[in-house]
């Protein structure tokens, strides 16, 4: 529900607040329905939200050339100008990687993994009021037309005021729970989960420090992860015997690389010779190559497979993506690759049972998977686990 949460505007519906909303789509949609769209644009007008919802006759759900070849979009703009500091802001998100709404910010969470929403409002002289949940720390910047920092502003928070006096040279920062000051920490900047390792330079790793017969399974994984980015990106084909730049034996990763990427590190502490090197700073452990560790849980068994986000013990502001064991996703579509993964996840060789009627494929069931908590911490109550299946279950797939 986070991961789904994160990227859908019907859970974060009061963020539209100041922002109008146009939906376009076709009535004879046979991907996503109509009434979807409708519920939502009507939720937004219950708010009393600036929304509209448009079909388009007779159209299927691939419009975007039709669309954008008329002026239907840029009429309905004409007469509408988004506020650049509305006096009024409401704004929820469950991650810092989305944490600032015009002049108000989310610097951060009282706990990961649960939705935090503020309501900010200029209510008076040199007044704010305010409401929160779970926010440790928020950071107001209103500008000059709001508040005049030559005098003391007052932020109330549930009651209970903060008062800052002049000269205001600074954002006003609110400390609402406490904070850990030193250590890792969730940043906006890193803060997962696994697909985040894709949203700035990267390069996968893979490993070979095993037997030649190893080695080549190794470097296959890496050659199949590299063409799902490629395939899931559209990028261009590389000439046959062109080197290709997105991945790097262990053994030849360069300092520039390991400060300046992503790495993905395909293999166990025994294979990859660079995840060996940080294999005791990463919170799931390993035993030999077919068990993992997470807190007092084992997971034991050759079809079992890991993934796992997590700030680079090599360079600060970067991550490593550990993929160990089984090869995650080979019966998912090449556009929902990423979709479902959370910081890390333990699976088996087989599809999950529990979700019915997906036509873009079937994820690898997962035995253990979750988020790791605001410190990059193990938190059971982050934590989801089911058993592994007994015995072979033939899938049937429902009638479309």
């Amino acid at each position: 529900r986070w991961l789904i949460g994160l990227e859908f505007g019907d859970n974060v519906a009061e963020n539209f607040r100041n922002l109008p909303v146009l939906a376009l789509q076709g009535d004879q949609d046979t991907l996503v329905k109509v009434a979807q769209s409708k519920n939502f644009i009507g939720k937004l007008d219950a708010m009393g939200y600036d929304a509209t919802f448009l079909p388009i006759r007779g159209e299927d759900h691939w419009i975007g050339q039709l669309v954008f070849s008329t002026d239907i979009i840029f009429k309905w703009m004409e007469g509408r100008r988004r506020p650049a500091a509305p006096k009024k802001i409401t704004f929820a998100t469950y991650s810092l990687k989305y944490n600032k709404a015009y002049w108000a910010t989310i610097d951060d969470f009282a706990r990961w993994g649960k939705r935090a929403k503020i309501d900010v409002e200029v209510t008076g002289d040199n007044e704010i009021t305010v409401t929160t949940s779970n926010v440790a720390t928020l950071v107001l910047d209103p500008p000059a037309k709001l508040i005049d920092r030559s005098k003391r502003v007052v932020v109330q928070v549930a009651g209970k005021p903060f008062t800052f006096d002049p000269p205001i040279k600074t954002p006003l920062r609110l400390e609402l729970a406490p904070v850990r000051a030193a250590g890792l920490k969730k940043t906006p900047l890193l803060c997962g989960p696994i697909k985040d390792v894709h949203n700035s330079r990267f390069v996968f790793v893979y490993g070979t420090r095993d037997n030649p017969v190893e080695n080549k399974m190794i470097y296959n994984k890496a050659v199949l992860a590299v063409s799902e980015w490629r395939a899931f990106v559209k990028s261009a084909r590389l000439l046959e015997r062109e080197k290709d730049p997105l991945m790097v034996r262990d053994r030849d990763l360069t300092d520039k690389q390991r400060k300046e990427c992503n790495l993905v590190l395909i293999g166990t502490p025994r294979t990859n010779s660079v995840l060996r090197e940080i294999a005791d700073k990463l919170p799931i452990k390993f035993e030999g190559d077919h068990t993992f560790v997470v807190g007092n849980k084992k997971y034991t068994g050759p079809g079992l497979g890991l993934n796992m986000i997590y700030p680079s013990p090599l360079a600060p502001g970067r991550y490593v993506v550990v993929k160990s064991g089984e090869y995650y996703g080979k019966s998912l579509s090449e556009n929902h690759k990423f979709d479902m993964l959370p910081d890390y996840i333990i699976y088996d060789s087989t599809l999950d049972r529990e979700i019915f009627g997906n036509w873009d494929g079937m994820p690898n069931r997962g035995l253990c998977a979750g988020f790791f908590d605001k410190y990059w911490q193990l938190d059971d109550d982050l934590m989801w686990t089911q058993e592994p299946i007994k015995e072979p279950e033939r899938l049937i797939r429902p009638r479309r």
